[in-house]
């Protein structure tokens, strides 16, 4: 099956776990941006994130018999909301390796699932290290969060949405981290429609999918320091790497300040919740970086999991 396809399989596997989400219009956006301007509203989506998609897409494809082992990731949190979601709902047991600053009410929501919380360290890659050699130690099924095709075509179902519900679109805006829901979007929309462009968007603290096109390699970064905590990546996954780099235009860079705009005015204009992380699309198109005008532009808000302490600071 070509790659589409897979998405398409993948789109109808996970019917049953995931909400087609509302694809708006945004009147302020589009007048502030000189675009037309769409919200993909995954901040509705069941977990309130788009990762419930490639969980889900995941953990049904798993033999039944090993998944009742109990499966294992780590996440900042939406990906292990996402985990814990639908291994509660098949009956499979959960464990998910956080961050020792995760956000408060990510980890009630996993908690809440039934998922069993083990925090370590700050950064992606410690945390993946760690949820690998628990999955050995215990015959447990290791979920990554972003570098697996079953991962990737769930999350481009995304784009399938996009596709459906407006045909006509031109440029679409993701949010990056470490690169499955791009590249998902990617192959959902350019093996059918080429002549859409597709913007990544990272924050300026979290830009290894920037840095990695640059030079044409993967890159590492030493330090990261960004309120998206969902787009914390010290380095891109390697397959998402290889989509991205072949599929889309380029990668708009936003500061946090820019983001702390873009979620009030989410939320004061469109009366909309986001995370720090969903609204970085928001912050491309506010602060006059998406290249041309009067196009057709999704902006894909990812996420709308925050604590409420969490949005007084930062508005």
């Amino acid at each position: 099956m070509t790659r589409l396809k897979n998405i398409q399989v993948a789109n109808e596997r996970i019917s049953k776990f995931i909400k087609h989400t509302p694809l708006y219009y945004s009147n302020y956006f589009s007048q502030i941006s000189n675009h037309h301007v769409y919200l993909k509203l995954e901040n509705l989506q069941n977990t309130n994130a788009f990762k419930v998609r490639g969980a889900s897409n995941y953990i049904l494809q798993i033999n039944p018999s090993i998944g009742k082992r109990g499966v294992i990731t780590a996440s900042s949190g939406n990906h292990g909301k996402a985990i814990a979601y639908v291994a509660s709902r098949i009956g499979y047991p959960a464990k998910v390796v956080v961050p020792t600053d995760a956000p408060l009410s990510k980890v009630k929501s996993i908690k809440d699932y039934g998922a069993e919380i083990i925090y370590w360290k700050k950064f992606t890659k410690e945390r993946d290290n760690k949820a690998k050699q628990l999955a050995k130690n215990n015959e447990l099924t290791f979920i990554d969060s972003v570098d697996h095709p079953w991962i990737i075509e769930g999350q481009g179902t995304v784009g399938l949405e996009i596709t459906e519900d407006l045909p006509a679109v031109e440029a679409v805006l993701v949010p990056v981290g470490g690169g499955g829901l791009i590249s998902g979007i990617c192959l959902a929309i350019k093996e059918k429609n080429p002549q859409v462009k597709i913007y990544g968007v990272e924050p300026t603290g979290s830009n290894s999918m920037f840095l990695s096109l640059q030079v044409g390699k993967l890159t590492k970064l030493k330090n990261i320091n960004t309120i998206a905590d969902g787009l914390r990546s010290t380095q891109p996954g390697g397959l998402a790497f290889s989509i991205v780099k072949k599929y889309v235009e380029d990668i708009l860079l936003v500061t946090d300040a820019e983001i702390r705009i873009a979620l009030k005015t989410l939320l004061m204009e469109d009366k909309l919740l986001a995370e720090p992380s969903g609204a970085v699309t928001l912050a491309a198109l506010l602060s006059g970086k998406v290249p041309s005008k009067r196009n057709k532009v999704v902006a894909v808000i990812s996420g709308g999991n925050v604590d409420i302490e969490n949005i007084k600071k930062i508005l």
